[in-house]
């Protein structure tokens, strides 16, 4: 059946369920993620289905603009985070992955980059595998992965803080604390730090699903960190820890 691409205009519900659908889908391709690229961010972005004549949604594609003094301008799904490109049958990440690299070339823009999870072979574009994914199946129990999923060492390391009377606290109220150690970090790495606003965009956008965890030590903050989880998946993006 042929196939269309169109810009997504409908309620963003009908977006996430379709995305459930598809495999290779992950977090970083929910629509939440238009209020904090554009909000937050104020970076232009395209949110595009591939449809068949009785308007079937087939496959999915977010794409973000994303100009800047340091590295240029680009074309990402999805900039800031791991994942990415297009979702849904072979033949429509097939149209969406060329209607991109039609709209980068319509732009002008310096690089075009599709996050992919699943191979893909697109006339035009080139497989660069410098990154991995590595996914660790979890226990239906803490007890379990404590016993049997971490090794010897790691739970060593784990009780030392513990010993030492850092405790970890969860929950959005905790945005505040969790930015201070993030960006903290991220100065003293020399790197430039995501601002304040696309967290709290994402703590509201992903209320459901995003987790902010800090680690205190006589009160004081030391260690935190920022998830998100979608399907059984749960993966810790942003985290930082104080140098002292």
């Amino acid at each position: 059946m042929t196939l269309n691409v169109e810009p997504f205009e409908e309620d963003t519900e009908k977006w996430d369920t379709a995305l459930a659908g598809f495999a290779g889908g992950s977090f970083c391709h929910r629509i939440g993620w238009r209020s904090v690229m554009e909000e937050a961010l104020g970076h232009q972005s395209f949110w595009m289905t591939a449809r068949d004549s009785m308007g079937t949604i087939a496959g999915l594609l977010p794409l973000v603009r994303v100009r800047s003094r340091l590295f240029g301008d680009y074309l990402v799904s999805m900039p800031f985070l791991n994942y990415g490109g297009a979702v849904g049958s072979e033949e429509a990440r097939r149209l969406l992955a060329e209607w991109a690299a039609g709209k980068a070339s319509e732009l002008g823009v310096d690089l075009l980059e599709l996050r992919n999870r699943r191979p893909q072979s697109v006339d035009g574009l080139t497989e660069n595998a410098r990154k991995l994914t590595v996914i660790k199946e979890l226990p239906d129990s803490a007890e379990t992965l404590w016993e049997k999923g971490l090794k010897a060492k790691v739970r060593s390391q784990v009780r030392r803080p513990m010993k030492e009377g850092m405790e970890i606290f969860f929950g959005s109220e905790l945005l505040d604390d969790f930015y201070g150690v993030f960006s903290t970090t991220m100065r003293d790495l020399g790197t430039p730090v995501l601002p304040r606003p696309f967290f709290e965009k994402i703590s509201k956008a992903f209320d459901d699903s995003s987790i902010f965890a800090v680690v205190r030590h006589e009160g004081a903050p030391v260690a935190a960190a920022c998830g998100l989880s979608w399907q059984g998946e749960f993966e810790i993006t942003w985290a930082g820890a104080s140098r002292e």
